[in-house]
């Protein structure tokens, strides 16, 4: 009896989290990511609210061990992120890291709140401890805004470290916005 309470919470707390998720296009049109082209992908946190602070005071507040691995952490959500779109995207638009083109794809936060380990033991991968984000999808032509997609709310499920939460929220964005934007 007790099993089947905690399994129908954990279904209940996972419905929740994902029920306030919004995803808008704010400008453009969606059929720039049914061409076949290439774009560079990168993401931005500078201007965001991490765990309540902005991105410098949360960066001040880590350890010089945490402020030297985030480039290479960072590093590998990008990857995550290209490789996912890649896979979901594979007769249209597709993301590189580098490249001469004058496509940009930017992923830039407003708000991110990277999860909790000790959440993540104890529900694993069904509710509590995953990592939430809000923020704008935004694909440029030569400087030129051509599709921006709003999102908020994005909840990625329990990991066992930020990262893997992180790259676990990147995936449920791409989710999100492709549903939205692929229409």
């Amino acid at each position: 009896m007790k099993k089947n309470i905690c399994i129908a919470l954990m279904f209940v707390i996972c419905l929740v989290m994902n029920a306030k998720t919004t995803v808008t296009i704010t400008e453009g049109d969606n059929s720039i990511i049914k061409q076949k082209t290439t774009c560079v992908f990168d993401i931005d946190f500078t201007e965001a609210d991490i765990e309540g602070v902005s991105y410098n005071e949360y960066m001040a507040s880590r350890d010089d061990h945490f402020r030297n691995a985030w480039p290479q952490e960072q590093q590998e959500v990008k990857e995550e992120f290209i490789k996912q779109w890649n896979k979901t995207n594979k007769n249209g638009m597709q993301l590189v890291l580098n490249g001469e083109t004058p496509n940009k794809m930017l992923l830039k936060f407003r708000s991110v709140d990277f999860g909790n380990t000790a959440m993540s033991a104890i529900f694993g991968g069904f509710a509590g401890g995953g990592a939430n984000g809000s923020g704008e999808l935004l694909i440029y032509q030569n400087d030129n805004i051509m599709l921006a997609v709003d999102f908020l709310d994005v909840n990625g499920p329990a990991m066992y470290t930020e990262t893997k939460r992180t790259k676990a929220l990147v995936k449920n964005i791409i989710k999100q916005v492709y549903k939205k934007i692929k229409k």
